[in-house]
């Protein structure tokens, strides 16, 4: 069965596809808290025992290590999983709210780097030799 990345699986839309996908995929899951990982991936495997999960706890925001962290993950992730990741499902997100007047520049960059220069990161990489296929990707930003 095809294996599918979802980023911000820990809460909120990332949680909600991969209870979606997990009829169809076997999953990486992929989020900053990983106590609410375990707690998708044990209400994913409620839905379908047999589905491979994989948890990929990350800090998206840490875009200077992200492509050696995935790399590193891959490598160790893939000889069991030689197909590679197949989907990718960008749902990680964050922000702060805040009164557009107090809203700095470093705000604005974080919500940057989260919601795309990590998609655009986690793309590149998976379509490299280190997943050992090409991708097919869905971005939510």
């Amino acid at each position: 069965m095809a294996t599918a990345l979802i980023t911000g699986a820990s809460s909120g839309v990332g949680h909600a596809t991969a209870l979606t996908l997990v009829s169809s995929y076997d999953l990486v899951l992929s989020g900053r808290n990983l106590e609410r990982l375990e707690q998708t991936k044990a209400q994913c495997l409620a839905q379908r025992p047999d589905c491979h999960i994989t948890l990929w706890p990350y800090d998206l925001t840490q875009t200077d290590t992200l492509e050696r962290a995935l790399k590193d993950f891959l490598a160790t992730w893939l000889p069991e999983h030689p197909e590679g990741i197949a989907k990718l499902v960008h749902c990680a997100g964050g922000g702060k709210m805040k009164h557009l007047h107090l809203v700095t520049e470093a705000d604005f960059l974080s919500c940057y780097r989260l919601h795309c220069v990590s998609a655009g990161l986690i793309i590149k990489t998976l379509n490299g030799r280190a997943n050992n296929r090409a991708l097919n990707a869905a971005v939510l930003i």
